[in-house]
């Protein structure tokens, strides 16, 4: 387990760094400043991605929980976008509008990490299976 731990914490930095720094190229100069801080909203997929995979992996490993990781995902998507509004309620949904490039700039890494984590936990409802 704590392989397969390393393994997500790796690859959520590698997915941060990655994926920040390529964000960052391509909207360096072309655009104007964002009014919020794009690191930050890759920080916390980050931070949140990598701990829903973990805290999965750990039930998959108790009986209980066993088969009931699919529909406690679909819950922590919800619980995941109210702690992202509380978290960000200040820089961003303060905002009176968001412009069509803020909107991307926030679904971007939102896809990016939604991607990963459902690749790990689908993997991780394999094993179980």
């Amino acid at each position: 387990m704590i392989k397969t731990i390393s393994i997500y914490l790796v690859s959520f930095v590698f997915l941060l760094i990655i994926s920040f720094k390529l964000h960052e190229l391509a909207i360096s100069g072309a655009y104007p400043l964002l009014r919020f801080s794009l690191f930050n909203i890759y920080l916390f997929n980050t931070i949140f991605s990598f701990a829903l995979c973990t805290v999965f992996l750990v039930l998959s490993k108790n009986e209980k929980y066993k088969f009931q990781i699919g529909f406690l995902y679909l819950v922590s998507m919800v619980f995941k976008l109210l702690v992202f509004s509380l978290v960000f309620r200040k820089s961003i949904l303060v905002l009176e509008s968001i412009s069509r490039f803020e909107s991307i700039s926030l679904l971007v890494p939102i896809a990016i990490f939604l991607t990963a984590e459902v690749y790990f936990v689908s993997r991780i409802l394999r094993q179980i299976s």
